[in-house]
């Protein structure tokens, strides 16, 4: 009986994924093995691979008041309140707001006001524009919080949100 021996050499490639901080929408490619050397073969059933990249760095954005805080006066009568959208700008986004009385009474220091601003692919900004009320009573400095109360991607239903194995999530919802 003779003896033989059989060798096999494999390259493995490694393809990169750059951990920068631009963000990105899911993408699907797709690996095909093609040509080998003199005498081998390829299984035509597993010749393609399919790779999908996460989506990352928040791709529909990160939503922010453009100030902290904003000082006014009852003769102002209004204050603009500017909603930013950073990161990502993809897809279009409901972004949901809503005043809340600190020191103030609703209706009688301020108007209440709530809504949604829906944001397009591509636009980093929105201006709420809150209503002050001037009275005749004398008073000291008083406050309201505008909120925002939710976030959400427009035409989501179909996106599949999971977190999986090592943290994996192939999709990301905008973030506040």
């Amino acid at each position: 009986m003779k003896e033989s021996t059989t060798v096999v050499l494999v390259s493995v490639t490694i393809l990169p994924a750059l951990d920068d901080e631009i963000p990105e929408e899911r993408s699907v490619y797709q690996l095909r093995l093609s040509s080998l050397t003199l005498g081998s073969a390829i299984n035509p059933d597993r010749q393609l691979a399919t790779i999908t990249m996460a989506a990352s760095d928040l791709p529909h954005g990160l939503f922010s008041f453009s100030q902290a805080s904003l000082r006014a006066t009852e003769e102002d009568r209004a204050v603009n309140m500017t909603i930013v959208r950073s990161m990502g700008l993809f897809g279009s986004v409901w972004v949901s707001y809503h005043t809340e009385g600190r020191t103030v009474v609703i209706g009688q220091d301020f108007g209440q006001s709530c809504g949604r601003l829906l944001y397009g692919p591509g636009e980093s900004s929105r201006v709420i524009t809150l209503s002050i009320l001037d009275e005749d009573l004398l008073e000291g400095p008083e406050e309201f919080f505008l909120n925002i109360t939710l976030v959400e991607l427009l035409n989501a239903s179909s996106l599949d949100f999971t977190v999986r194995e090592y943290g994996l999530q192939i999709y990301q919802h905008p973030g506040v």
